[in-house]
């Protein structure tokens, strides 16, 4: 790619979706997109990336189709949907981070007095002192 382009392919697939009734048909997907990020001096703006992108460019329509079926009746549903989509987006990156973020420290620490142990003096649990 020239200087500093950057290319993306992305595809994917759902597989039927089955029910008590009946199923959903699978489709796939896939995408191409090409970005650009533009460094800016700013001292909030650090950056802006421009991405134009092309969603399933070879398909314009895929048609549906999902079927119920019961022993007292049958239905199905078919709809359209567009699947080809153009665009262009932008993204700004602002700033950055001055705190260093903690990692959460692991481990038990069973800090509870449960008395009876070497000079705690204290007890625990309500009621019932000693005295007659």
């Amino acid at each position: 790619m020239p200087k500093d382009f950057q290319f993306n392919l992305n595809s994917g697939f759902f597989s039927p979706r089955i029910s008590l009734q009946g199923k959903s048909p699978s489709f796939y997907f896939y995408g191409l997109s090409l970005s650009k990020e533009f460094k800016i001096k700013h001292e909030h703006l650090k950056g802006v990336t421009v991405r134009a992108y092309v969603d399933n460019p070879l398909t314009k329509d895929r048609e549906f189709r999902n079927k119920n079926t019961t022993d007292i009746f049958y239905s199905e549903t078919v709809f359209n949907n567009r699947m080809r989509r153009f665009g262009i987006s932008f993204s700004l990156r602002l700033g950055e981070m001055k705190a260093q973020i903690k990692k959460t420290q692991r481990g038990i620490t069973n800090d509870d007095n449960m008395g009876g142990g070497q000079g705690s003096g204290q007890t625990t649990g309500q009621g019932g002192g000693q005295g007659g």
